[in-house]
């Protein structure tokens, strides 16, 4: 504000009142003036449209983000954290049977239809097993679950089978890909009967070096827009001493928090029991900064367009002061109400115009290069594009009519007394 009430403080205090008395003409300085007035204008609504439309794209990313098919139903699942202690679940066979205690009660309370345990969901803070290298160009992330799993989670199996619980250690060594992994090592084949070598030092994997025989493909599960290769093992041949627990209800799941926790508790004292969220919450933790980032986009892109509007609405009104006498000479020769306000809104929209060409060039050519990183931006969206542009000359007209109704009210024998 300083800065900008700098400039004209020192252009009226160097003026000679004697010079703007004696003349009438538009001067150099005036021209200058005139010209940087239209330029500020133009430039504000270039600007603006600018705002406009990334804010219009944000908001059409944010809604695909939130309807995104993410390959499994976090609507009714809750979620756990579950950790035994080591020092009295060391052997192997202690560990399966605690976790087969766990689902056994979970699962039998009112109003839950499905539990599975799983090293890994998506969004889940426990991470995964470890990485398993299949080819130069394929790394997979491994997984623990049980048979349950993807039951619970509504994930659907695409070829072959699901685990069982007769995939314990001592059976043959068998594997689940996602249709990521199987589309990526075996494009065109059947994943199903390949075999894959795991590294032996992943955690929890007891004698995990060797083959395991892939025994079906199950869908892709993500929360972003990207599925990366995936592969889970049993958790009765591979039971680590931390799982997830993911538990289908029938209604709220945050209601069965105590009740899935008390049940726990009463298998042993002494396990950990920690993260009891509904899925929904970890999902909507994913898109909660688009939200608010899409939400502060389409606040400020709309400020934007009300200030350009107040801008126009300020340069016409400006204008139409500067040239009361002349209009009112028009009118006293025959202009009528009409022409004057079409000369008015004309020089309005003119600008705005200009303005919109120029912000929606910039845009487009801002948004080929950003658009791989903004979710659902493929392509520019001629129709955000169109809706940005229309929004803008709407205010921009409605802000021409006002000095434009003024112009016409003038009365000309008024104004030239």
């Amino acid at each position: 504000g300083m800065l900008c009430a700098l400039a004209p403080s020192m252009r009226i205090s160097g003026v000679n009142p004697g010079d703007v008395l004696r003349s009438e003409s538009r001067t150099t300085a005036g021209y200058l003036r005139h010209r940087l007035q239209n330029g500020l204008v133009i430039g504000e609504v270039a600007i603006s449209l600018m705002l406009l439309i990334g804010a219009g794209l944000m908001l059409r990313g944010f809604f695909a983000l939130v309807s995104l098919d993410r390959g499994f139903r976090p609507e009714g699942v809750l979620t756990v954290h579950l950790t035994l202690p080591f020092e009295r679940f060391g052997a192997v066979d202690r560990r399966i049977d605690a976790f087969q205690t766990a689902l056994r009660r979970v699962g039998g309370l009112p109003g839950v239809t499905e539990a599975g345990l799983v090293i890994g969901y998506p969004g889940s803070s426990l991470g995964y097993l470890g990485s398993v290298p299949l080819n130069a160009s394929v790394t997979a992330s491994l997984h623990s679950s049980s048979p349950g799993y993807f039951r619970a989670m509504s994930v659907p199996l695409l070829a072959g089978r699901m685990f069982t619980d007769q995939d314990r250690i001592g059976a043959p060594r068998v594997a689940l890909v996602n249709a990521t992994l199987a589309h990526q090592v075996w494009p065109g084949q059947s994943a199903v009967g390949k075999t894959i070598t795991m590294p032996s030092t992943l955690a929890g994997i007891p004698a995990s070096d060797g083959p395991y025989q892939i025994i079906g493909v199950v869908g892709d599960m993500h929360l972003g827009r990207t599925s990366y290769p995936e592969m889970f093992v049993s958790s009765w041949q591979a039971p680590a001493f931390w799982t997830d627990m993911v538990v289908r209800t029938s209604g709220d799941p945050a209601a069965l928090a105590a009740a899935v926790h008390l049940a726990l508790r009463e298998i042993d004292p002494e396990f950990l029991i920690e993260g009891i969220v509904p899925m929904q919450n970890i999902v909507g933790d994913v898109i909660a900064l688009p939200r608010v980032q899409s939400l502060l986009g389409a606040l400020f892109g709309s400020l934007a367009a009300l200030l350009s509007a107040i801008g126009i609405y300020g340069l016409l009104s400006y204008m139409v002061g500067q040239r009361l006498r002349e209009i009112s000479i028009r009118i006293a020769l025959g202009a009528g109400a009409r022409e004057v306000f079409r000369v008015v809104v004309a020089r309005g929209m003119g600008l705005a115009l200009v303005g919109v060409t120029i912000g929606g060039a910039a845009a487009w050519a801002i948004v080929r290069l950003i658009r791989n990183r903004v979710f659902g931006l493929s392509t520019p969206d001629p129709l955000v594009f169109a809706g940005a542009i229309l929004l803008l000359m709407i205010a921009s007209f409605i802000a021409c009519c006002l000095p434009a109704l003024r112009a016409m009210r003038t009365d000309p024998i008024t104004t030239m007394r």
